[in-house]
């Protein structure tokens, strides 16, 4: 029952990745074109007075589902996390916290904390990915004794669609927490 479970529970995360990662490239190419002044005042205004009400709860689900699900994968399915897994945890799972307290508050200054946090587990995690897709290379910090797990950061647990894998969602969840954050601005 729980491996049906956790293949459901995978399917769904995976086709949520794609559409996480569409929606944060959308979302960062709509921040370049604000920044450099090249979207109308009219969108401008009514886009992203829109997005802001629903950018700051929006990331603190994300980071809420994000934490929810890698405790299942390792509680639960019983995918044991290798040492990169806990570094991108340590990065995510505080996020949790923080952006939902702003949520709560309206604190549009949680940026100031929230990014530094989010762009080093994005980083974390675009590392650990590329351990995954080229294995034959020694890796940082990522042998059976840094954190006392026996498994290797160049295995995966499952590869949907032929990519996507535990350090990918983790990279796309931090992306979109990022995307959000950055188009996130004080309603006018």
């Amino acid at each position: 029952m729980i491996d049906n479970l956790t293949n459901i529970l995978t399917d769904i995360l995976a086709i949520s990745t794609l559409i996480g990662f569409t929606v944060s490239i959308f979302l960062l190419i709509l921040f370049f074109l604000k920044k450099t002044k090249k979207i109308s005042t009219i969108t401008e205004k009514l886009f992203f007075k829109n997005i802001t009400k629903i950018s700051l709860p929006s990331a603190w689900v994300i980071a809420t589902i994000s934490m929810v699900t890698s405790l299942y994968y390792s509680e639960v399915a019983g995918f044991e996390a290798c040492t990169f897994c806990w570094y991108e945890r340590i990065a995510m799972y505080p996020l949790v916290i923080i952006l939902g307290i702003a949520s709560w508050r309206d604190d549009f200054k949680v940026k100031i904390y929230a990014l530094p946090l989010a762009i080093i587990g994005m980083l974390i995690s675009i590392y650990h990915y590329q351990l995954q897709l080229f294995p034959n290379q020694s890796a940082i910090s990522c042998s059976s004794n840094a954190s006392g797990s026996s498994i290797s950061c160049t295995g995966s647990w499952f590869l949907e669609f032929g990519f996507i894998s535990i350090p990918f969602m983790a990279f796309t969840g931090f992306l979109l927490i990022i995307s959000l954050l950055l188009i996130t601005d004080r309603i006018k």
